[in-house]
């Protein structure tokens, strides 16, 4: 089953929140959002829209979500800045779990004079968390796979010894191939990965 919803787009990430006295509280827009959302919801409800037989096992089910954003330019937003929010009053008001979301895709729109979110919201009867449901599961898909997963600490020797072999000045603080910190001189050695990157014009 799925179905859509097409909302106001919610507030950007920096225009949710407010501080004061060092903590952080929802700001007037991002409150009258929720409050509007909740009220929509609550109206869908007494409806009797959000009452059908599909949403009595939502406790059950597997639910995959599709956020597409109308933004009125492509680049003055960030994608994910009002995902939570967002999520939070989608789930909130139709009463479902976050915890059985096992899919969610976004999508970037421009349409410059009715910015909004439509969300399409598919109920699964079963997934696979081997991987094979996943949306961008193909098992030939990549070009190539790099494993963030190896350790650190070889990583970090392996990297600083082909580095050296390179002649190029290794980042301070690095280890060399036998595990040990630098040798306490700084000459020629760069402090961090983005000062490296401009002196050798790796972008």
């Amino acid at each position: 089953m799925r179905f859509k919803f097409i909302l106001p787009l919610p507030p950007s990430l920096h225009q949710q929140y407010s501080a004061h006295d060092g903590r952080r509280f929802l700001s007037a827009d991002a409150a009258q959002y929720k409050v509007a959302l909740e009220h929509k919801f609550l109206w869908l409800y007494l409806k009797g829209l959000l009452r059908g037989d599909w949403t009595k096992n939502f406790d059950k089910e597997y639910l995959r979500l599709r956020y597409e954003f109308y933004f009125a330019s492509p680049f003055r937003c960030y994608l994910d800045s009002g995902l939570k929010l967002a999520q939070d009053l989608v789930c909130g008001g139709l009463r479902v779990n976050e915890s059985r979301i096992v899919d969610i895709e976004m999508v970037k729109r421009v349409d410059k004079y009715h910015p909004r979110l439509v969300v399409i919201f598919e109920v699964l009867k079963d997934w696979d968390f081997s991987g094979e449901s996943s949306l961008f599961y193909e098992e030939e898909a990549v070009t190539e796979e790099i494993n963030c997963l190896e350790d650190s600490a070889v990583r970090s020797a392996a990297l600083t010894a082909d580095l050296m072999t390179a002649g190029t000045p290794v980042l301070a603080g690095a280890v060399d191939p036998n595990g040990n910190g630098h040798n306490g001189s700084n000459a020629g050695q760069v402090t961090n990965l983005d000062e490296l990157m401009r002196r050798f014009h790796w972008r």
